[in-house]
């Protein structure tokens, strides 16, 4: 489990543009903070299918993959959030972020797994169900991706060169 980063990190406007009130820190302590309760909150069942424990998950992947790029690039937080270029869309932000070589893509069977979350977050079905089965895969992938992109965010905030962005 990724420890929550330090807050006096990122107080002030160290790195960042006055104008720009979130940094890639704030994300992904915001993506850590979904990922505890995550697992704070998950069944002692086997098999966890609960629209929360996916709304969680997608929650902390789609924070810890703009944290990733916030840090990487300096990406503006606006521009993470508008439609056009990624909004809520975890595949787009996962794809950009395997395109970059920020991230080792997955195995085929992880990758459709994504793909079938990334449905059903972007069209809200974890928020408001709708009637209808879902053919929803093991959260277990979504534990690993979260896992390892907040060990890649970790490894970069040690990169004095990126710290301008952070």
């Amino acid at each position: 489990m990724v420890n929550k980063i330090n807050k006096s990190l990122y107080l002030g406007s160290v790195g960042n543009k006055p104008t720009e009130r979130t940094n890639a820190l704030t994300l992904m302590n915001d993506s850590i903070e979904y990922f505890e309760f995550y697992q704070r909150g998950k069944p002692n069942k086997k098999v966890d299918i609960s629209k929360v424990s996916y709304f969680l998950l997608m929650r902390s992947l789609e924070l810890s993959l703009k944290a990733l790029l916030k840090a990487r690039e300096g990406i503006s937080a606006s521009k993470l959030k508008e439609r056009e270029t990624f909004g809520h869309d975890v595949g787009k932000l996962y794809s950009y972020c395997i395109e970059k070589h920020y991230l080792e893509p997955l195995n085929k069977e992880f990758g459709e797994a994504l793909k079938r979350l990334n449905t059903y977050y972007k069209g809200k079905d974890f928020e408001y169900t709708q009637i209808g089965s879902k053919l929803l895969p093991r959260t277990d992938y979504v534990v690993s991706l979260v896992n390892e992109v907040h060990r890649e965010f970790n490894k970069i905030t040690q990169n004095t060169k990126i710290q301008r962005y952070l």
